[in-house]
């Protein structure tokens, strides 16, 4: 959206020069949010629509556009939709006119269902304003499943020993930082994991204030990798060679998706390269990965690809066969293993369809008064147990199973949406369960910094309510947290543990409540 050419322009100017005309152009809005805020590429965007809705007369700034919003987000999060919701009702105040009611997809549940649902409505709406009607040849929303993809590949030879180099360190962004310490945070007892990882940040861009390379309450991005064991599994599963070398041509790559793996892979890559940094196999397969599978399916193996193209959208009767397909196949691997006609594509075509790795953000759980060199991190274990089959989470085992290992990270603001005030005269009552303590901790460590620099009495008192299920397993931080309440950095310290009583666990947010009323 920052690239949109009405930002330079300052207003909408219509490129309609028939002036008898009365047709609206028309700009399709899709963007997440997180915490409330505008993704990194809406921005000055957002900056944009601030400025021009305090400029007097700002009515007619977008006169002449149409406009229609589609927003991504968690409804578990208190923000869910601010963002989309905002560009929508600034739009409508600068004069655009809303062509379409406005969508959203939860990440919670089926965004890919949500999408290709308010899409169709979308385009039924539009083609009735035309006058225009559907027809069964052509349907609103053709499928993903619509062609084959047309990425071209070539294998570069041993003796091309510049290319074969490049490949070796094609890793999807160089290891700019370094895990020094490792360590169990949950009880000899307990059966789950939660990891204290402190990483060395000394070489990225600086996110903070005042010189500092953070601030208490930002975030770290880091880009995980694939296990080894996974990454044996495909290659065999495919017939490849793991150090063989491919480059893509960037010039034939106008049909395929922005996230698929042919869209960022850029110069000469080793397979195993591909497998370990850039393939996603472990999400659960989306509608689009099925939709590109069955195409290219479609000739070797038209029965697997007629049942792949069922999953797509809703039936005639609107039955959805694709959330009980994922409950029992998790993750690509799972359907490479029960679907070997898959096996059948070759290296382009698994390319156009598979998704790349999306990096993790993780809540800093430090402060950069403590550690100005460091970011610390609390990680959950994932590991979900399915029908007797585990399933690690992509990200936390990768860090789980880091010492001493360089990674690709970078760090993100939380742009003012959750720090620390600034007048030091304001208390805090701070609510977390787990590892959702980890930016709190931040800020304990922050608050000590501060009174050891200006005395207790300068600093307003500080309230922790913290929840786990027992005191003698996930009770992380407790020393700390102890320490804190005794030397007077926290004014009060309350714990809940929901499982102490298997019996009659309790709820966390019931002496939260008591406290403040």
């Amino acid at each position: 959206m920052d690239k949109w050419k009405v930002l330079a322009d300052g207003k909408f100017i219509s490129d309609n020069k028939d002036k008898k005309k009365l047709d609206k152009e028309l700009v399709v809005i899709c963007t997440a949010t997180y915490n409330g805020q505008p993704p990194d590429s809406a921005e000055k965007f957002d900056a944009f629509l601030d400025s021009k809705m305090r400029e007097d007369d700002h009515e007619n700034i977008l006169t002449g556009l149409s406009y229609a919003v589609f927003g991504l987000g968690n409804k578990n999060w208190r923000t869910y939709q601010h963002f989309p919701i905002k560009v929508s009702q600034c739009l409508s105040e600068l004069g655009a006119e809303r062509l379409f009611a406005s969508g959203e997809g939860d990440n919670d549940k089926d965004m890919d269902a949500a999408f290709n649902d308010w899409c169709a409505r979308f385009w039924s709406h539009l083609l009735e304003i035309h006058g225009i009607a559907a027809c069964e040849s052509r349907p609103v929303v053709p499928s993903a499943a619509t062609k084959e993809s047309s990425v071209d590949v070539k294998f570069i030879q041993p003796s091309d020993k510049e290319a074969w180099n490049n490949a070796i360190n094609n890793h999807y962004g160089n290891p700019n930082a370094i895990i020094i310490a490792n360590s169990e945070l949950q009880k000899d007892q307990s059966p789950r994991s939660t990891r204290h990882i402190e990483v060395d940040i000394s070489k990225l861009s600086g996110v903070g204030e005042q010189g500092q390379l953070y601030s208490a309450g930002d975030h770290l991005e880091v880009m995980p990798e694939n296990s080894k064991a996974s990454v044996e599994s495909i290659a065999l599963s495919f017939g490849w060679i793991l150090d063989s070398v491919f480059e893509i041509n960037q010039e034939t790559l106008s049909d395929v998706s922005p996230r698929s793996l042919a869209a960022n892979i850029k110069g000469p890559c080793t397979i195993r390269n591909m497998l370990t940094y850039y393939a996603d196999v472990t999400s659960p397969p989306s509608r689009a990965v099925l939709g590109c599978f069955a195409a290219q399916l479609k000739l070797v193996a038209p029965e697997t690809a007629s049942e792949f193209e069922k999953l797509i959208m809703p039936d005639a009767n609107n039955q959805d066969q694709y959330p009980d397909f994922i409950k029992q196949y998790r993750t690509l691997l799972d359907l490479i293993h029960a679907y070997p006609q898959v096996n059948r594509l070759d290296l382009r075509q698994f390319l156009a369809a598979v998704p790349v790795i999306q990096p993790r953000r993780y809540s800093i759980a430090s402060s950069p008064l403590s550690y100005p060199k460091h970011a610390h991190l609390a990680v959950g274990v994932v590991d979900d147990v399915v029908n007797n089959r585990h399933y690690p989470g992509l990200s936390s085992s990768f860090l789980k199973g880091a010492h001493e290992l360089p990674i690709r990270a970078i760090l993100k603001s939380s742009k003012s949406t959750f720090s620390l005030p600034q007048d030091l005269a304001t208390p805090l009552i701070m609510i977390s369960a787990g590892t959702g303590f980890a930016p709190f901790r931040g800020f304990l460590q922050e608050r000590k910094a501060q009174i050891d620099n200006l005395g207790a009495d300068k600093v307003a008192s500080s309230v922790l309510f913290f929840g786990c299920r027992r005191a003698d397993q996930d009770y992380i931080y407790q020393e700390e947290l102890e320490t804190y309440a005794k030397n007077g950095v926290l004014s009060d310290l309350h714990v809940a543990f929901s499982r102490s009583d298997e019996k009659s666990p309790i709820r966390y947010q019931t002496s939260c409540y008591l406290y403040l009323w």
